[in-house]
């Protein structure tokens, strides 16, 4: 009997030192920014809102995500890769910030020619995918010009 309980001691530690990685944050939902105003949210699946840009113009943007308990993060850069994905032929992401939080990334326009723009934002810690969003609409305005 008393051969038992070194084995159930060592058990018992293993099965409690699983649990470590159970206060890690994980994203249900996001922000989009351009400064202080939030253009984008999305909780769930359901996405509230839309980033109008300016053809021939650069827009800085940051995402803070969110958490189950509403409250906003960002990911450890030093465990987690991020990626912005684009459609339409006349938006480009660039510039991206991953060395102090939050993210950000600047959207560039330069026509109004193609319909049907939106981005993704795509989260993975290693090869697991952690957060993707739903395509977020870009709206490209033409530019004023001044006469």
């Amino acid at each position: 009997m008393y051969k038992l309980i070194p084995i159930l001691l060592v058990l018992f530690f293993i099965s409690c030192s699983g649990s470590g990685d159970s206060d890690e944050q994980v994203a249900v939902g996001m922000k989009i920014k351009n400064g202080s105003a939030v253009l984008v949210t999305q909780t769930g699946t359901t996405v509230d809102g839309q980033i109008e840009i300016t053809e021939d113009t650069n827009m800085r943007l940051t995402v803070l995500f969110i958490d189950e308990n509403g409250e906003e993060f960002t990911p450890s850069f030093a465990n987690h890769t991020y990626n912005v994905g684009e459609t339409g032929n006349n938006i480009s992401a660039s510039n991206f910030n991953t060395t102090l939080p939050p993210f950000a990334f600047t959207l560039t326009a330069t026509d109004t020619s193609s319909l049907g723009n939106s981005i993704s934002i795509l989260v993975k810690q290693g090869s697991t995918t952690e957060f993707f969003s739903q395509p977020v609409p870009v709206v490209v305005t033409e530019a004023t010009s001044e006469s």
